[in-house]
């Protein structure tokens, strides 16, 4: 047990710290002036982290319950509790970790938007602002 609570913890982590990698990426010159191009990018972006994150919440989670599991199951000053606790902080600090992960995630969806629209590629959405006024009434 104490072998694959450790494999565990090294693959969370693995995937946990290659975020870094994914966000790493740049975009060349060519592909910056063309809309489509940084839509296909940020959108591409946006679902990378999106995955990355719940990936990272789903294996937090599990080493959370693995851990509370294995703790509970012995005693304090046992090796297995001190594992199970240890699993327990690495979960929950995946848990914390995919916080980032989606935050970025909705920020790139926002940017590939704002691409689209400052483009005029979305039909329909006229490019000047109007006042509007609303009346809600309750019956």
């Amino acid at each position: 047990m104490k072998n694959f609570i450790q494999k565990l913890l090294m693959l969370s982590l693995l995937i946990f710290l290659s975020v870094q990698i994914t966000c790493a990426q740049k975009v060349d010159t060519a592909a910056r002036n063309r809309s489509n191009a940084l839509f296909d990018l940020y959108m591409q972006r946006h679902k990378v982290l999106k995955t990355i994150a719940w990936v990272s919440l789903s294996t937090g989670t599990a080493l959370v319950v693995i851990g509370t599991a294995q703790a509970t199951s012995s005693s304090i000053l046992s090796s297995s509790y001190a594992a199970g606790a240890t699993a327990v902080a690495a979960g929950v600090i995946m848990m914390l970790g995919s916080i980032p992960c989606f935050l970025v995630a909705s920020s790139m969806e926002n940017k590939a938007l704002r691409v689209q629209l400052n483009a005029g590629s979305i039909s329909g959405i006229p490019r000047s602002e109007y006042v509007g006024l609303s009346l809600k009434i309750h019956l």
